[in-house]
């Protein structure tokens, strides 16, 4: 719909939609221990919408266009939300999020690997 709706605007404006609409995706860093393919899923529909938006049809380096419009990539995104949550849960002054962070399982579970395979 918005597509169809906006197809004829520069691009200034489709970069502006493109960045209310579809670079905000809400609890993206819950999403980290998702599956490979459910990344691999979430990157691919984020592109279709890119090109859908921009009228791209053929294969070119989607990375490079994005960096060219000033948007942020997938990947990007999956960093910054890793590291937004890791964050929030090292700098909280809770005693009962503190101790279950230092506690030696908190390091061992797959969730909190998955973030740090993320963001190193």
């Amino acid at each position: 719909m918005l597509a169809t709706r906006f197809s004829k605007t520069s691009e200034l404006v489709k970069v502006s939609i493109f960045r209310t609409y579809f670079s905000t995706l809400y609890c993206l860093g819950l999403w980290i221990p998702g599956t490979a393919k459910m990344n691999n899923s979430a990157k691919v529909a984020l592109n279709n919408c890119y090109r859908k938006l921009f009228g791209i049809r053929n294969i070119v380096s989607m990375s490079e266009l994005f960096v060219n419009h000033g948007l942020v990539t997938w990947g990007a995104m999956r960093r910054r939300a890793a590291y937004s949550l890791l964050t929030r849960v090292t700098d909280n002054s809770n005693v009962i999020i503190q101790a279950l962070y230092h506690c030696n399982s908190f390091h061992l579970n797959p969730i909190f690997k998955e973030m740090c395979s993320v963001l190193y």
